[in-house]
């Protein structure tokens, strides 16, 4: 299966190799200007503004830093983020169901992020938001088997992570509050409601922490008034200046562009969705992707209790005949059946209980 994975990254990786030179596009060049003046020593929004979080200009410094100040140096960088997004993804989803599904859904993706449709040739901040979201979610997984809080609080932070990136990096978040809470606080997880939030409440608390420590660097930096203003004021006038059913509307109309040519695939999908229900192996690993129901207590106490078996000495000197008439009886105990009689230790008993007294000589 790694051959295999090897071959879909070798694939993706020659297709945007000859693409390397290509101009930047749209946001990309955005995002390179904000990396050079972070390179330069510039905080964002001291002299460059936008509506964006500051973590895809960070991701661009990087890139900048490592590959060189071109667009070839961007396009390279990209070419990285999308392999290591789809090793990830492969990791994913062979952890919560198998190597082969890994393996299908790692060349799904990696086919998907070459469409022009989805904007996939250019290095937009979707890009580097899957890094942290799809690590988040692996540890997440991990997490729900292990039960360890210091796993929740990791995953917390990496999904908390993709959001600092780019604002709709918070469904991300939301999908893993989600998922928490269907894996460990719903009644049929068990146990009491503080071990049953528990999880669900560190895991919040790691989705804050790369927020909060972001604001702290910005109001350090001097900056933290035009970023608040930037990012969250008028960040919220302009995503509210369409009505809910526009953005329905709007959402169809993309959709639509986007299945006219990956419907195949598509369809694929669905298909290994309703899998989980009529596969017998997709059924038996299912538990981790939707939460399995427990029994309820009285069904536990309705069920029949198994009848010790007596002890191999027992069954060995005692009477079969006895045994097995006491079974066909239907008898509500199993029938004790004594030991087989030691002369010796008898005897002995028998002088511990009365000792033996000197008789008088006549």
């Amino acid at each position: 299966m790694w051959a295999t994975l090897g071959l879909v990254v070798l694939t993706t990786a020659v297709v945007r190799l000859r693409l390397l030179d290509v101009p930047l596009d749209r946001d990309e060049g955005e995002y390179a200007y904000f990396g050079q003046l972070l390179l330069q020593g510039v905080p964002p929004y001291a002299t460059a503004y936008n509506l964006k979080l500051p973590g895809g200009y960070g991701a661009y410094a990087v890139v900048l830093w490592v590959f060189g100040q071109s667009p070839a140096g961007v396009h390279l960088g990209l070419l990285v983020a999308n392999a290591a997004a789809t090793v990830l993804l492969f990791a994913l989803a062979a952890r919560m169901l198998n190597a082969t599904v890994g393996v299908a859904a790692a060349a799904a993706f990696a086919g998907l992020s070459l469409s022009p449709r989805l904007y996939g040739l250019g290095g937009y901040a979707e890009h580097f938001v899957l890094l942290p979201a799809l690590a988040g979610a692996l540890v997440l997984v991990w997490s729900a088997e292990s039960r360890r809080l210091a796993g929740f609080l990791a995953s917390g932070a990496l999904l908390g992570l993709a959001f600092v990136v780019k604002q709709s990096g918070g469904a991300f978040v939301l999908f893993g509050v989600v998922y928490t809470l269907l894996r460990s606080a719903l009644p049929v997880a068990g146990g009491s409601w503080p071990s049953r939030l528990a999880p669900t409440i560190v895991l919040l608390a790691g989705a804050m922490l790369p927020y909060a420590a972001l604001c702290l660097l910005l109001a350090w930096a001097g900056v933290f008034a035009s970023f608040w203003f930037w990012t969250a004021v008028y960040a919220s006038q302009y995503g509210s200046a369409l009505t809910l059913a526009d953005g329905i509307t709007l959402f169809f109309g993309r959709a639509a562009e986007i299945l006219a040519t990956s419907w195949a695939l598509a369809a694929l999908a669905a298909v290994g969705v309703t899998a989980l229900f009529w596969d017998a192996e997709a059924r038996r690993r299912r538990d981790s992707v939707l939460p399995a129901p427990r029994p309820r207590g009285g069904a536990l106490r309705r069920r029949r209790r198994r009848r010790p078996r007596p002890p191999v000495r027992g069954r060995a000197a005692g009477s079969p005949t006895r045994a097995r008439r006491g079974a066909r009886a239907g008898a509500a105990r199993a029938p004790r059946l004594g030991r087989a009689r030691d002369p010796l230790r008898d005897a002995a008993r028998a002088c511990r209980a009365r000792p033996l007294r000197p008789e008088p000589v006549p």
